[in-house]
């Protein structure tokens, strides 16, 4: 497979992939930089499969590639981003709106939850994808739902 055929399906996931890559920094310049680290990160990992990797322009193929670039790239988007989120700490100081209560949980907790959420992945490929243990997922899931509704009733409610 050429470099050429990898950027082209990257550009098709380009928005799933920053998206999930804001919901964890919280930061245009920084989200953008993670993704760029992380396709590095990728192709030197990647690299000896990329290349024999056989590529047909068929729908099929191409959908097959972009699941596989997008469950890999978020991956070490997650990886990388856990180290960065600890260094920038100071952003999830800012107010988000309406999206506050999701920006205060942590950096677990928001990738579970907007992969399943915004993203639409079953519990299995959050576990693939994020490399945690299937009731972990399942914890993180439950425990950020609870923690948003619990930080959204007491900003509604006032605490008592």
């Amino acid at each position: 497979m050429k470099r050429n055929d990898v950027d082209k399906l990257l550009n098709l996931i380009i928005p799933k992939i920053y998206s999930f890559a804001y919901a964890m920094i919280q930061d245009d310049d920084q989200a953008e930089q993670l993704i760029v680290d992380a396709y590095s990160v990728f192709l030197v990992k990647e690299k000896n499969f990329i290349l024999e990797y056989k590529f047909k322009e068929t729908k099929k193929d191409k959908t097959s590639f972009k699941s596989y670039l997008l469950i890999n790239l978020i991956g070490e988007l997650y990886r990388l981003g856990i180290k960065r989120n600890s260094e920038l700490k100071q952003l999830q100081r800012f107010n988000h709106g309406e999206f506050d209560s999701f920006y205060k949980l942590d950096v677990t907790q928001r990738s579970v939850l907007f992969l399943k959420e915004n993203l639409k992945f079953n519990i299995s490929l959050i576990q693939e994808t994020l490399k945690i243990e299937k009731h972990q997922v399942i914890e993180q899931l439950y425990n950020s739902r609870h923690r948003i509704i619990e930080t959204e009733t007491s900003n509604n409610y006032g605490t008592f």
